[in-house]
């Protein structure tokens, strides 16, 4: 594959691998705990912490979980607003914290709106005077998001302590810390229905690959190549963005049964810019696919020549793979 491979993941089966897992499940069980800890604490400083994440899902949950870090190390009440990132909903809609909460908000509604307007001191000091309803742009040559028509930054210090009463923090950024955000988080029932009710079309057993091709593209075909053998007798779930990679699948497996649980774009649009569909529909569509690689018997992603996952998504099904615990935490009711 040019510039790229496979990344397998199979459930546990020598002695060893099972050791890795209770390991694993360990570090699961300490990271739940200390969720709970943070969530019954109560912010006492009278400051807030507003963090509006930009990107998809695991750029946001890796700047959701920076911010949880910071307030809770600060004791500052951190209030989430993600109506500009991938999801352009409030997070309250798909995720629940695990524990009830005065130290963490969902959702950024109209009370608390007032609330942060009201603030006389903030930082960054472009946004004072300003409200929340400023305008914000990503600058590619400082790959930063700042206030729009400036190249001010919209984010501050993580190393430092600030005596403004309102930190702002809105950026974007992937990577490994997505993990660290899940413990505190549950998904809201509603949608853990939703899921349930899409996953029992799937047979008990499976290979799942995961294919991201519309912003950004895979060698598809011959990752397809390098998994036949893989696949072979098996079931094939394929979670994808892009019907030309599914209709690939069903053609190139003649005699394996392929399933997909997303509705596909004819003109290959990335999930979140589909016409016609809500926000909602493709939020639901790719936390699915997220459970359904996460449950696989078998997962194969795709990597670089570094041996790293080629999107954030991959990342997370993966990882979440590895941690069964996790996975079941997050769909509790």
């Amino acid at each position: 594959m040019t510039g790229h491979g496979l990344l397998v993941q199979k459930k546990p089966e020598s002695k060893f691998e099972h050791l890795v897992s209770a390991w694993t499940h360990a570090g699961v069980r300490r990271n739940l705990t200390r969720a709970k800890c943070v969530l019954t604490r109560r912010p006492t400083s009278g400051t807030y912490l507003l963090c509006r994440p930009r990107g998809g899902l695991n750029d946001t949950l890796c700047r959701i979980a920076k911010c949880i870090r910071y307030a809770t190390q600060h004791q500052r009440k951190l209030i989430i607003d993600t109506e500009r990132s991938g999801l352009r909903a409030c997070f309250s809609e798909y995720f629940c914290l695990a524990e009830p909460s005065s130290a963490i908000v969902l959702q950024l509604d109209q009370q608390m709106r007032q609330t942060l307007a009201g603030m006389e001191t903030v930082y960054p000091p472009c946004l004072e005077k300003r409200g929340l309803d400023y305008e914000a742009t990503f600058l590619q040559s400082k790959q930063r998001v700042v206030l729009e028509s400036t190249d001010l930054p919209l984010a501050f210090n993580f190393r430092s302590k600030y005596d403004s009463r309102l930190l702002v923090y809105e950026q974007s950024g992937g990577g490994r810390a997505s993990l660290r955000a899940l413990p505190y988080l549950r998904f809201q029932p509603r949608i853990t229905h939703a899921i349930q009710t899409r996953l029992a079309a799937l047979p008990d057993s499976y290979v799942a690959v995961h294919v991201r091709h519309t912003d950004m593209r895979l060698d598809y075909r011959a990752m397809f190549t390098a998994m036949r053998a893989l696949v072979e007798g098996q079931d094939l779930v394929v979670c994808t963005d892009s019907l030309e990679v599914l209709e690939y699948a069903e053609s190139y497996f003649p005699n394996t049964r392929v399933f997909c649980l997303a509705q596909l774009d004819p003109g290959n649009l990335p999930l979140h810019d589909r016409p016609g569909f809500t926000s909602r529909e493709s939020n639901i569509d790719s936390l699915t696919d997220l459970v359904a690689l996460a449950s696989a018997e078998v997962l194969v992603t795709g990597c670089n020549w570094r041996k790293r996952h080629y999107s954030g998504f991959s990342y997370l099904a993966a990882s979440l793979h590895r941690r069964p615990g996790l996975l079941q935490s997050l769909l509790l009711t």
